[in-house]
């Protein structure tokens, strides 16, 4: 991916900017890198994988966008000319309104002698930033910002603790003190005197829909925006493979991606499966749908591969995350796509989140809101089915998630922490969800949708796990969340199924099993098989780590729940996953 690296203000000395210089020109794959220079401020760009096909954009030599962006109308990639570099400048939101795509970008008005750092709506890239009184320094990643700093940083424990918490995506908060993310579909900027202030861009709330009656009409519509997105992103590409699991975000993204590439441009997919563990494999749908697009299907064993793969060494990874579980399945997956010209590789995540799966809990509060009581009853006996609640406890959480939207207040999301220790607990303090105003205003159930969108900013750091693939994500463009938000929650299910518009929309291209199941197949054999195998390796990085180090941990639970997970128990799992993944990335920085 390419990088973006800068600093505004006083900083900006000769010997900075130098130092600046020379880390980008050491990460770029080339000397081809593009620098622009504005009063008291100074940005750098660079790319890291001659795979990649996102771009660096220079803003008439007053900033710099990083990534792919495309025109809203035409969805073709966009260049910058005066005329949209003058409306970008003026206008931020223009950005958001007209063009959509992967990018963060820097720029500086000459007018008003303020500087701006922008990120797109989906959270697809990433910028980081360290502000203090003498200006700020940034950077898409995380390392080149630590080696940035004169001074470094110190461990934020507290970031660590939300991410064992695992119930807010969308964190300011970094593993370190003092350093920023800047949010999805936010703008920072800083003025002349040295102060900031933030502006959301894109007000995901105003997408909110009301009841669809033309049904026929809107999948039409909804399978148009999703060729033209998948499109979009394959424009500049010689071959693409597709990690199908044989799901339904995975089959739709493969039929898509059949029906809009020419025939000179590769498609192939990939699956991974366990040869040992036969209920977490879809090896029969996926099969389904490699043959039904004419496409050849890999294997991937997951018995290949360990939780705890060595790493890179270089590799200095922004978060801690589940990408930096099994290693050797992204060397396998990269050989796989290299040796078939594949360089990017495309996968259905996020469309769970996107078009609803499972049914929302809330949805029948906010059909009351939107139909009154008529004809409730139906989905009020399809959330009873897919909850296994009886009727009066479905509507008893709805009619308390109506009370708080009238109060106008978020829904609180119940989450223990058994794992942390008590003495901790009584400091910490969980941080907010950056949205909580906006969604305080929304239908209570399409408030957990949006903020259950947010999920997807983890998705951005598989672009950093230390291989030349490119992982894009066509149902997190920006054109179909909008439309996927007009979708009434209570109308996102139907007879049984979830992410109904979807699947119906995508099968208007072609009707395959794979599409309309209402279970899918688990990887939790697998996971809990590779659990059991490395649960002594496991036991010696969680409990000689920082955290325990730290006081944070409750040590008697760490130490009964990986008893449990050594002898094949699922209980807590997730916990002690997001544990483990907080050392492997002190390991991994060596702190």
């Amino acid at each position: 991916m390419p990088f973006l690296l800068g600093a505004y203000g006083t900083y900006c000395t000769s010997d900075f900017i130098k130092n600046l210089s020379y880390l980008a020109e050491k990460t770029a794959s080339s000397n081809a890198i593009e620098k622009v220079s504005f009063k008291n401020g100074f940005i750098v760009a660079g790319t890291q994988n001659e795979y990649d096909h996102d771009r660096i954009i220079p803003l008439q030599k007053e900033g710099i966008f990083v990534g792919k962006l495309f025109d809203r109308e035409k969805y073709e990639p966009i260049t910058f000319d005066h005329e949209l570099a003058t409306n970008c400048l003026a206008n931020p939101r223009y950005i958001t309104k007209n063009l959509w795509g992967r990018y963060v970008g820097a720029f500086f008005n000459k007018q008003t002698q303020e500087f701006s750092l922008i990120r797109d709506p989906q959270g697809l890239s990433t910028i980081f930033y360290y502000q203090d009184n003498d200006g700020i320094i940034f950077s898409t990643e995380l390392s080149l910002l630590y080696q940035a700093l004169k001074t470094k940083p110190s461990i934020n424990i507290d970031y660590f603790v939300d991410h064992i918490i695992h119930t807010n995506y969308a964190l300011s908060s970094t593993p370190f003190a003092h350093i920023k993310e800047l949010q999805p579909g936010m703008k920072l900027t800083l003025n002349p005197a040295g102060k900031s202030s933030q502006e959301l861009l894109w007000d995901i709330t105003s997408f909110q829909g009301s009841f669809i009656t033309d049904v026929q009409s809107f999948e039409e519509e909804l399978l148009t925006t999703l060729r033209q997105c998948t499109k979009a992103w394959t424009e500049d590409i010689l071959g693409v493979g597709v990690e199908l699991s044989g799901g339904t975000d995975s089959s739709g993204v493969m039929l898509l991606l059949r029906d809009i590439l020419p025939e000179d441009k590769k498609l192939i997919a990939v699956n991974y499966m366990d040869s040992q563990t036969q209920s977490s494999n879809e090896i029969k749908y996926a099969q389904e749908i490699a043959k039904a697009c004419n496409s050849e299907l890999f294997f991937i064993d997951m018995q290949t591969t360990s939780l705890i793969d060595k790493l890179p060494e270089k590799f200095l990874p922004n978060k801690p995350n589940t990408f930096l579980f099994g290693h050797t399945r992204y060397q396998q997956l990269e050989n796989i796509l290299i040796q078939n010209g594949c360089f990017e590789i495309m996968s259905g995540q996020g469309g769970d989140h996107i078009f609803i799966s499972p049914e929302p809990e809330y949805a029948l509060a906010d059909y009351w809101l939107d139909q009154g009581l008529q004809g409730i009853t139906k989905p009020l006996h399809q959330l009873s089915g897919v909850y296994r609640k009886p009727w009066l406890s479905i509507i008893g959480q709805n009619l308390q998630a109506l009370g708080r939207y009238y109060q106008k207040k978020c829904l609180k999301e119940k989450k223990e922490v058994p794992c942390l220790s008590q003495d901790f607990l009584k400091t910490f303090k969980k941080e907010n969800f950056y949205l909580d105003k906006q969604l305080a205003q929304m239908y209570p159930a399409k408030a957990a949708h949006i903020k259950s969108l947010h999920h997807a900013v983890l998705y951005s750091e598989r672009n950093q796990i230390g291989t030349s693939l490119i992982f894009t994500y066509p149902l997190l463009s920006q054109p179909v969340i909008e439309l996927a938000l007009r979708i009434p929650t209570y109308q996102s299910f139907k007879d049984g199924y979830d992410r109904i518009f979807f699947r119906n929309a995508i099968t208007r291209l072609k009707k395959t099993d794979a599409l309309w199941r209402k279970i899918k197949g688990h990887t939790t054999g697998t996971v809990v098989k590779k659990w059991a195998s490395q649960a002594q390796e496991i036991r010696d990085i969680i409990l000689e780590g920082k955290l325990v180090k730290n006081g944070i941990l409750d040590v008697a639970w760490i130490e009964k729940n990986l008893i449990k997970a050594q002898h094949g128990q699922a209980d807590n799992l997730w916990d002690l996953t997001h544990l483990l993944t907080a050392e492997l990335w002190f390991r991994q920085w060596k702190l």
